[in-house]
């Protein structure tokens, strides 16, 4: 299944006001780029997916335990940060930092937990391992609608902490969305890159890649789940040690939809 994703307005703040230039940068030379995505806007009200007892729910001994939010669009109350943006460059840079040009090899967990995927939003690097686990007593089917990787739909059986080992090989455009077809509220979102340089921000909305070249022009993408391109693609040269992009503020008009 293809999905269609829209761009949105240009950057605030302009990359070449805010980062350093580096000219003749030596191979050795490296950045670290970080930020904070925020919500520019009132927070909005979380929809109630399933209600807390709920005995029309699927399983709902399990899953109607206590209400269910939405998760579409989470936002930390104290610093309107928004979390499970990806943040990734559109291609590898030419220069791969020594300790990452064999790739990232953490295995990177997948759990089926209170009817919910956690982590909601995964990014990997092609071949890197991911686990999908199922810490719940009803069964999950995982259910991929990749674009570029071959699509994946099988069941994890309840309380499997085994995990159900998978890899990307192919790199993404976007994130794809995954989906429990046994509990249809279920919705998580993966990305795989064919290189080490990505994120996803956390419970504050930060975000940190580390060891990327510095004085080569690179493009940053970031996306979210609801909005799509939180901002459009920004080309930018990193200085080498710390290129910090600060607050970027999204219209909350962007989730609204």
């Amino acid at each position: 299944m293809k999905t269609l994703f829209r761009s949105f307005a240009c950057f605030a703040i302009s990359a070449a006001a805010c980062l350093a230039v580096t000219t003749g940068a030596n191979a050795a030379d490296w950045g670290t780029l970080s930020g904070q995505i925020v919500l520019d806007g009132a927070v909005p009200d979380a929809k109630v997916l399933v209600r807390k007892g709920d005995s029309t729910v699927r399983d709902a001994a399990v899953c109607a335990k206590e209400d269910l939010l939405d998760q579409s669009l989470v936002v930390d109350p104290a610093s309107k940060g928004i979390a499970n943006v990806v943040i990734y460059l559109t291609k590898a840079p030419k220069s791969i930092h020594p300790d990452l040009k064999g790739g990232k090899t953490a295995t990177v967990e997948f759990d089926n937990q209170t009817c919910l995927f956690v982590p909601r939003v995964i990014a990997v690097q092609t071949g890197q391992p991911i686990k999908v686990l199922n810490t719940d007593a009803v069964a999950h089917n995982v259910h991929t609608y990749s674009t570029k990787n071959t699509a994946v739909n099988f069941l994890v059986q309840p309380g499997n902490k085994t995990g159900v080992p998978l890899k990307g090989t192919e790199q993404e455009r976007v994130p794809f969305k995954v989906t429990c077809d046994i509990h249809p509220w279920m919705l998580g979102h993966w990305m795989v890159c064919d290189h080490p340089y990505f994120a996803v921000t956390g419970a504050d909305g930060k975000f940190t890649i580390e060891n990327l070249p510095a004085g080569e022009e690179i493009e940053v993408r970031m996306w979210q789940e609801r909005s799509g391109y939180v901002q459009k693609p920004a080309k930018m040269t990193l200085k080498a040690g710390a290129n910090d992009l600060g607050a970027i503020k999204v219209p909350v008009a962007s989730f609204n939809k």
